[in-house]
């Protein structure tokens, strides 16, 4: 007969010890796995809920102001578009009522400086016929320019007059320049639409000071000479900014000004004609 070995009281601690150690393996792996696979699971159930429900939120939102934004920016356009339309209008009417004309730089001046001070966008106004005579009245930094142009008696010859102020004029000067309003888009334009409405053009570069804008022009026949009349008022692209100075939709957020053809017209800060 075989004898049969009953384990020892050392081997019994032995593999005790081996089923311990086992164990509290097992455990310190569980303790390590269950909260993994729960950060897991709440990574994957966040974003779930980002892709299902925030995700939309958010570019919904973000549409909303974008939306917002623009219909603002067109509301401000359009009360200004109609404000300098008001002022072309009044300014034909001040024409054909002898208030102003060619003849008297100095009137036109008295009548009109105080009229664009008080409306800022406007940089520039022109007055002129269909016989090539024009009176310029221009915003400088050193006060008001006119420029007198009569191409019938003085061709490429214009007279400068730079006033200070509306009664305070500080020097002439003549320059010879290749000038017909005849030719500029505000005059070309005007005389292609029907008469007393007001007219704008595309965005370019102006005569003078050579940089680009807009102008509204409106066009009439004076009933007692036959002759047509242009009265235009210019805006510089680079004063628009200033409609949009207080229009950021968001942190990073910026109002672009586009032409129906898509063309950039400006941002906040700068504003210029880009393809």
């Amino acid at each position: 007969m075989h004898d049969i070995q009953m384990p020892t009281s050392d081997d019994s601690a032995l593999a005790l010890q081996q089923s311990s150690r086992k164990v509290r393996g097992l455990l310190r792996r569980l303790s390590w796995g269950v909260p993994a696979i729960g950060l897991v699971l709440i990574v994957l159930m966040a974003a779930a809920f980002y892709q299902l429900r925030a995700k939309p939120l958010a570019l919904s939102k973000a549409e909303t102001a974008q939306r917002e934004a623009a219909e603002h920016m067109a509301t401000r356009m359009d009360a200004l578009a109609a404000q300098i339309d008001r002022i072309v209008l009044t300014m034909r009417d001040w024409t054909q009522a002898g208030v102003v004309g060619l003849d008297d730089a100095a009137a036109l001046n008295r009548v009109m400086i105080p009229v664009i001070t008080q409306r800022g966008i406007v940089s520039s106004v022109h007055l002129a016929n269909d016989e090539g005579r024009e009176v310029l009245l221009l915003k400088v930094p050193e006060g008001w320019k006119n420029r007198i142009t009569h191409v019938p008696r003085k061709g490429t010859q214009q007279n400068w007059l730079l006033w200070r102020d509306a009664a305070t004029r500080v020097s002439e000067e003549w320059k010879a320049q290749d000038y017909d309003p005849r030719k500029r888009p505000w005059f070309t334009g005007a005389m292609g639409v029907p008469e007393n409405q007001v007219y704008w053009t595309e965005p370019y570069l102006f005569q003078t000071t050579q940089e680009p804008g807009i102008t509204a022009a409106v066009r009439w026949t004076d009933a007692a000479t036959g002759r047509k009349w242009v009265v235009a008022f210019d805006v510089l692209l680079s004063d628009l900014p200033r409609l949009t100075l207080d229009m950021a939709y968001a942190a990073h957020g910026h109002v672009v000004l586009l032409t129906p053809d898509g063309k950039v017209l400006g941002l906040k800060a700068q504003f210029s004609i880009l393809d």
